[in-house]
């Protein structure tokens, strides 16, 4: 039986407090959400449940729910948008933050920018998906000294270190040293110069993965590389 959300505007208590009528409903559109009973809203298990169909029905959850740390990382863990719909206490409290950008990094695009420890913050979110510094604040997106910390947090974000510093060869092979596969990040004219690459494979065997053919082939590199990895 389709149930569609605007019925359960109309529906009865009833079915308004039925578990299964009211996920259908939910299925069908997240709004359908808040026209659940107060009791399954206040229901934990129904109220992931329901997340899991919808991220956005979170949004008509009541606020004893969106309060409630321990419940919002374990939506948070499932899905970063849940930290969207969290408290503004939650949203500004350090040590929630943190918990929750090393659950999930892209957490990080939902963090107000006057966040106590935000570069904290920010160098967690990173270390758990490079991706996430895609959303550091410009003062710090302009600090070299910042994208340092980051690479080595997660070499990966050697992808998002701005062009002014890509070419800084301690922020290269920082990031390489992290994790090989940053070498497809650095600098074009670093990627062909030998001994560039004789040096960051030192460092990193993966990084001869990702290196132009002309030195992927080659014996030495190859010994090279199997000094510090057991994949090459």
């Amino acid at each position: 039986v389709e149930v569609h959300s605007s019925a359960l505007n109309h529906a009865s208590d009833r079915l308004r407090d039925d578990r299964d009528f009211v996920l259908k409903a939910v299925k069908a559109s997240w709004r359908a959400f808040e026209y659940a009973s107060e009791r399954l809203r206040n229901d934990r298990d129904f109220v992931e449940e329901a997340f899991e169909l919808d991220e956005d029905s979170l949004n008509y959850a009541p606020d004893n729910v969106k309060e409630d740390p321990e419940f919002i990382l374990r939506l948070i863990k499932l899905d970063a948008w849940a930290f969207s719909y969290a408290s503004e206490s939650l949203k500004n409290d350090p040590t929630f933050v943190l918990k929750a950008v090393r659950a999930k990094g892209k957490v990080l695009h939902w963090v107000p920018g006057d966040v106590e420890d935000r570069e904290e913050i920010e160098l967690a979110a990173i270390e758990n998906n490079a991706d996430a510094a895609e959303f550091v604040l410009k003062e710090h997106e302009n600090r070299l000294s910042f994208w340092l910390k980051a690479v080595k947090a997660n070499g990966l974000a050697l992808k998002w270190v701005p062009e002014d510093y890509v070419k800084n060869q301690e922020i290269e092979m920082e990031a390489i040293k992290q994790n090989g596969a940053a070498f497809q990040w650095i600098d074009e004219i670093n990627s062909y110069d030998p001994e560039y690459v004789s040096k960051a494979v030192a460092l990193n065997g993966d990084a001869l993965f990702y290196a132009p053919d002309e030195f992927r082939h080659g014996r030495r590199m190859r010994i090279l590389a199997a000094m510090t990895s057991a994949r090459a």
